[in-house]
């Protein structure tokens, strides 16, 4: 009785088992559990010493700035008192070279005056000589004629202050010409405030062509791919790239690129991380890389410091490069960074990926929608005005 009830029990399991079996073969195709990761996944963690790491580093790049610039202001101030004083040297030196031209030709006008009114007394006491004396001639008084002569030229008074007319031509000495000489007045220099500073961390217009950089711990970026148990998020922060664009006119030549370290890619299963890194062979190509070349703005927007457009350019994931494009979303913080935030459908066929499947059971779509979440700081001038 005992060995009749063992071999019941044994059959009755192996027919539960088989039963079970075909039931899942029968309702594979119809039943999908569906295990959805978090939202935040997606969402970069914040770090807030990461975030006031930046802005201690950028309060000390504004001092280095304040520092440089007003050892700029002080030498420029030295040069324009030295330069103003120079200035000050060559005019008193003008004028006390006009003022001896004028006293020379004053004293040569008196020189001349005066050897002209000792010729002037010599001839009137040659006539009043010659007048006194008696002379006959066929009973008639002889006429005497007076010689002409030349009233002297008397200098010109000088000009009152104000008065019209020409001034005396007077002949400075020649080594004294150039003294005389008005000089051309110099070209006014660019007035600038000595107490005005252009500081790094207010360097940023957004009509200008900049530099990003891209902070890993502050950026997130990776894929949602889709199976028949259930769907899951692939995720990193090890990115890692260069931006280089003008976000007023984003569409003119944009630069950049972003790369991933693929084998840091996280799902939350270890043994599908294997699988992943297998199938993407970072063994031999650590990197998955996208090349922007191009950017087709939807919307620009100055106010809001927000640009919504299309960028294109060249993924390369295992060793596989293609055309890709994604839809993105860039807006400028109040700290001047950079967010860039956008996704778009991936074929892994495309780039050569092996599609999971685990005995046709558990099969993975070989469509996946990657997505970025990026943040970027601005790059200083190396000279800042």
């Amino acid at each position: 009785m005992r060995l009749t009830l063992a071999w019941v029990g044994a059959a009755a399991l192996l027919l539960w088992t088989g039963a079970g079996l075909v039931a899942w073969t029968l309702t594979k195709e119809q039943v999908t559990l569906v295990l959805a990761e978090s939202a935040s996944a997606r969402a970069p963690a914040v770090d807030p010493v990461v975030l006031l790491d930046e802005k201690v580093g950028a309060v000390a790049a504004d001092l280095r700035s304040l520092v440089q610039q007003l050892e700029r202001n002080f030498s420029v101030l030295d040069e324009r008192g030295a330069e103003r004083a120079e200035e000050a040297r060559t005019a008193v030196a003008k004028e006390v070279a006009a003022v001896r031209a004028e006293l020379a030709a004053l004293q040569g006008a008196a020189e001349r005056t005066a050897g002209l009114a000792a010729e002037i007394r010599a001839l009137s006491a040659a006539v009043a000589a010659l007048a006194s004396a008696p002379h006959e001639a066929a009973g008639e008084p002889v006429l005497l004629a007076t010689p002409a002569v030349a009233a002297p030229e008397e200098p010109a008074a000088p000009a009152p202050s104000g008065a019209e007319g020409p001034s005396p031509a007077v002949a400075p000495p020649a080594g004294d010409l150039a003294a005389i000489a008005p000089a051309a007045p110099p070209e006014p220099a660019p007035k600038r405030s000595f107490l005005a500073f252009q500081l790094p961390s207010d360097d940023f217009r957004f009509a200008e062509r900049r530099r990003w950089t891209i902070v890993p711990s502050l950026s997130r970026v990776g894929f949602d791919g889709t199976s028949t148990l259930h769907d899951f998020t692939g995720a990193t922060s090890a990115v890692a790239g260069e931006l280089d664009f003008d976000l007023s006119r984003p569409a003119l030549a944009p630069a950049g690129a972003v790369r991933v370290e693929a084998k840091t890619l996280r799902t939350g299963i270890e043994g599908r991380d294997e699988g992943m890194f297998e199938h993407l062979d970072v063994e031999r190509h650590a990197e998955i890389r996208f090349v922007l070349q191009g950017f087709e703005a939807q919307e620009v927007n100055a106010e809001a410091r927000k640009v919504t457009g299309v960028a294109r350019g060249t993924m390369t994931i295992r060793g596989v490069a293609r055309d890709y494009a994604m839809r993105v979303v860039a807006t400028v913080d109040d700290s001047r960074r950079l967010l860039l935030e956008g996704e778009a459908p991936l074929a892994l066929s495309d780039f050569g990926v092996p599609v999971p499947n685990k005995l046709g059971l558990v099969k993975m779509d070989e469509e996946v929608r990657v997505w970025i979440a990026l943040r970027a700081k601005l790059v200083p001038r190396e000279n800042p005005r």
